[in-house]
């Protein structure tokens, strides 16, 4: 039996608390790997940088304007003029955007791999900002950001040492920005590869499709980078002017993705919303390969509005807010969850109908354990449908096919 906590229904549920101690071994070995790996990278390049610097020692205060201006960035939100107005998104795919990449990729174009910390720096700041998360989720993320950094980094600076003198610097940053932009793409993708195979367990199939569902705008932030650093290298002090910019710009941003993800997300359970999974399925189905199969199941609960009429809608909000947790943990993170509407959930899954009939049953076993509610325990149960999406299939068919098959299990009294 599981007791309610007496707690606001409408807070967000956060997944993302695990303690490090119980995740999976080869998730920790990788972790302490990479962190390692990235200590032992930027020891080596102190010691003998790499590539050819645009910039010498004596216009370093250029390199300390710029990292004062990727820590204003990423503090932001905790300054006294962003706290009434600023609210950062949490758990959508923008979670974790690094929103000075661009100011620490212009560090590396003008002061080459030695100004390569920044990207660590700002990786570090952003997660301590803007998530409350265990220990070691800033770490991650900030050595993410460091051997994204340290990647593109050399490649840039590879590119810089093979041209030389050959072109003037204007052509010398926009080849190297390239070469910086398509290694950090290639590197974080990889990174989330050995993330998603060592953490959360995901196929070969879940990791391509959650590559496919993130952002697609990859490369518009270096467009900038070569012109802050021509800005850094010939007139570091109009740097300065561009922190008002750069505020601007992180609170019109924040604004922006804050209300696109409040219209996506249900605001009692924290869930995505009817609209959000209509989105996402819509999505899922157009881009639906043979080869990574998903199925839909339909949650409806039996008996809930017994509860609203016995024990009022602030409890039945509260016991809906359990419901969502319990969903959440069976379906786990490679699923799509959401609130359909009511008392109703929808799943995106990945696996064909056996994999849909498996999650069917952890399901029904995670909701058939009574709530406690006010020491009185709450019984409720749930019918639940399942589709297998097929090539050229609408949204409104997968999910008609799912409603009909909870039906007829409703109508037959089993689950």
């Amino acid at each position: 039996m599981t007791a309610l906590p007496a707690r606001d229904p409408a807070s967000a549920i956060d997944h993302r608390t695990m303690p490090f101690r119980r995740l999976s071994v080869s998730f920790r070995v990788l972790w302490v790997v990479l962190m390692a790996g990235l200590i032992g990278s930027y020891l080596a390049l102190l010691a003998r940088p790499l590539g050819a610097v645009f910039v010498g020692r004596s216009t370093w205060p250029a390199l300390a304007l710029l990292l004062a201006l990727v820590v204003a960035v990423e503090i932001y939100p905790v300054l006294p003029l962003a706290r009434q107005s600023v609210a950062a998104p949490t758990n959508s795919v923008w979670s974790g955007m690094i929103w000075s990449v661009s100011l620490a990729d212009a560090a590396v174009l003008a002061f080459g791999p030695r100004a390569i910390p920044l990207h660590f720096i700002g990786g570090l700041l952003n997660s301590l900002v803007e998530f409350r998360r265990p220990w070691w989720r800033p770490w991650l993320n900030a050595t993410g950001a460091g051997l994204g950094g340290l990647t593109s980094g050399c490649a840039a600076a590879a590119v810089q040492t093979a041209l030389g003198g050959h072109v003037g610097l204007p052509w010398a940053l926009l080849v190297s920005v390239v070469a910086l932009a398509v290694t950090s793409r290639v590197t974080n993708s990889l990174l989330l590869l050995g993330v998603g195979a060592t953490r959360d367990r995901l196929t070969l199939a879940q990791l391509a499709e959650q590559l496919r569902q993130g952002p697609s705008f990859w490369g518009l932030d270096s467009m900038v980078t070569p012109m802050l650093a021509f800005v850094a290298i010939q007139a570091p002090v109009l740097l300065l002017p561009l922190l008002g910019v750069a505020f601007a710009l992180r609170h019109t941003a924040h604004v922006l993705l804050s209300r696109t993800e409040q219209a996506a997300t249900d605001p009692l359970t924290g869930l995505a919303n009817r609209s959000a999974f209509t989105f996402h399925l819509d999505g899922r189905l157009r881009g639906r390969r043979s080869a990574t199969p998903f199925s839909l199941l339909v949650v409806d609960l039996d008996g809930f509005k017994s509860v609203n009429d016995t024990y009022g809608h602030v409890v039945g909000d509260r016991v809906l807010v359990e419901i969502a947790r319990r969903l959440s943990e069976a379906t786990g993170p490679e699923s799509f969850l959401a609130r359909y509407g009511g008392d109703e959930f929808v799943v995106v899954a990945p696996g064909d109908l056996h994999a849909a009939a498996d999650l069917r049953d952890r399901v029904a076993a995670e909701l058939a354990v009574p709530i406690e509610v006010d020491g009185r325990p709450i019984a409720l149960g749930a019918s639940i449908g399942t589709a297998a999406a097929r090539d050229h299939m609408a949204e409104m068919d997968l999910v008609s096919a799912a409603d009909e098959d909870m039906y007829r299990r409703k109508r037959g009294g089993t689950r």
